[in-house]
């Protein structure tokens, strides 16, 4: 039967060659674990700035330009054991991040972007002579019970506020947000059950926990401009209450900082 197999190109099963075997899988419970917290605590003004022009119909197209995705079982089998290399996977992962730090590009998400001041007049001199340094809010951290605010110091503020003052108003403000804003205490039960029994006139006399504490926090941050104006500084903190507890704006004296043409229309977002 044999030369009749080698006619027919069909080999014994004992004569097929033994595949290397694969290659050991890196042990990930020994090596150290990339964290969401071990986050970057600076943002440095990039010096190559790229003004971001994407737009929906650019990425759009970038979707229609890949590969359709298909199910396993619906791929040829493959013709046998392709060994694959042996990659550091946390090495990869740090890399991986570090490049996507590198390639934020310059625009109104960067966070030392100077956004025209939404919170004046336009016909204000102050439309034209400042700009706003937006701290977005970090969604890590609580996610959509309260707002808490990002602790990344943007650079762009050094002339006018230091990073230690800078963590001293973050790590002043995010307690008091979710002192006012988390749901799941006893007094943000107590006001729901006031409110239903008063006829909500509990929350209409302001006599809520998330008004008191939004007050306290307005006084907070009135009491730190006038503390600001009285030493002659050019900066401002924004009330929250403004952007919707979604980011806290800086208003700073305009950097110059030249931005692209894409750029300009979208500066007051």
């Amino acid at each position: 039967m044999q030369p009749f197999n080698k006619l027919a190109g069909v080999e014994e099963a004992s004569n097929i060659q033994n595949h290397p075997p694969p290659p050991p899988i890196p042990d990930l419970e020994s090596q150290p674990p990339h964290s969401l917290h071990s986050r970057p605590s600076r943002a440095s003004l990039p010096v190559n700035r790229k003004p971001s022009r994407r737009t929906l119909h650019e990425q759009s197209s970038r979707n229609s330009l890949r590969a359709p995705s298909l199910h396993p079982s619906l791929l040829p089998p493959s013709p046998g054991w392709q060994g694959i290399p042996n990659v550091d996977y946390t090495a990869s992962a740090h890399s991986h991040d570090t490049q996507l730090d590198d390639e934020l590009p310059w625009g109104p998400s960067h966070p030392c972007f100077p956004h025209l001041n939404p919170h004046v007049a336009i016909s204000s001199p102050l439309y034209s002579s400042t700009r706003v340094i937006r701290v977005q809010r970090d969604w890590l951290a609580a996610g959509d019970l309260y707002p808490a605010l990002q602790n990344l110091y943007p650079e762009i503020l050094d002339l006018w506020m230091s990073e230690s003052e800078f963590r001293n108003v973050i790590e002043t403000l995010n307690p008091m947000l979710k002192h006012a804003f988390e749901p799941n205490t006893w007094a943000s039960w107590f006001d729901a059950l006031m409110g239903v029994a008063t006829g909500f006139l509990w929350d209409n006399f302001g006599w809520t926990g998330v008004k008191r504490g939004v007050r306290d926090m307005e006084r907070w941050v009135e009491g730190w401009n006038t503390e600001a104006e009285r030493e002659g500084r050019e900066v401002r903190l924004i009330d929250l209450r403004r952007t919707g507890f979604l980011s806290l704006d800086i208003q700073i004296p305009d950097p110059h900082i030249d931005v692209g043409d894409g750029d300009v229309d979208v500066m007051s977002m």
